[in-house]
């Protein structure tokens, strides 16, 4: 009888640790994308500036400075709305999900 109850509270307890990851893993998510785009950008950027070496020239140069200068403003643009986007996320999320106590995670 005993060990029933003691397996019933270990499922308790896991069933609240796999919905704390879950929600911790919502809010990692878009940090996750976040950084992927940052990644491609750089990419893009280095692609850029490797181009530039290898064509020399000032004509070359000056195009390839201001495609860059066009990323790095796109970069910017979409960070910014990123950042909107991900506090917009946030809003909705407190207003679907309950709110807890706030020494509601320490019991996991």
């Amino acid at each position: 009888m005993h060990a029933m109850k003691d397996r019933e509270r270990v499922i308790e307890t896991l069933q609240h640790q796999i919905t704390a990851r879950r929600r911790e893993n919502g809010t990692l998510d878009p940090q996750a994308r976040t950084l992927s785009v940052q990644v491609e950008e750089r990419a893009a950027l280095h692609g850029v500036s490797e181009a530039m070496r290898a064509q020399g020239g000032p004509q070359h140069r000056a195009r390839a400075n201001a495609a860059r200068r066009r990323l790095l403003d796109t970069r910017a643009r979409q960070s910014e709305e990123i950042g909107a986007l991900q506090a917009e996320l946030e809003r909705m999320r407190l207003r679907t999900f309950p709110a807890f106590a706030p020494g509601h995670r320490a019991l996991f």
